[in-house]
């Protein structure tokens, strides 16, 4: 008498194996963002969604020690430059300082960015309480 030979079906141990290939790449994709508390100034303005900007802005950071990040990492103002002249004109740029920071260097931010041609960049605040 013969017997059957057993075979185990790959397929969904491979599509489970996949899957987590997929999720642990697009999760380790997330570990360069800056996620260091700001503290943002207290003031009253319109909220972005009410403004009628409908694109993803680019948010420019300025951290209490004086560190500018932009798209999740450490730039120079060179670089800011260079980042804001190869975007798109009409993409909305944000600025959120931490309450700490100098105004001067929330200027040098903003010079810059004029020097590239974003004309009018947001000023990112908290409600007052």
């Amino acid at each position: 008498m013969r017997r059957k030979r057993l075979d185990i079906d790959m397929t969904p141990l491979l599509d489970v194996l996949f899957i987590l290939i997929i999720f642990f790449v697009i999760t380790s994709s997330f570990s360069h963002l800056n996620l260091q508390e700001v503290l943002l100034p207290h003031a009253k303005g319109t909220p972005a969604e009410k403004a009628g900007n409908f694109k993803i802005p680019m948010v420019v950071t300025i951290l209490a020690n004086g560190t500018i990040t932009a798209e999740g990492k450490e730039v120079t103002l060179e670089e800011l430059k260079g980042m804001a002249r190869s975007m798109d004109k009409a993409r909305p740029v944000l600025i959120g300082a931490h309450r700490d920071v100098p105004y001067g260097k929330v200027i040098g931010v903003l010079w810059a960015l004029q020097e590239a041609g974003v004309s009018s960049p947001g000023l990112l605040t908290e409600e007052p309480r």
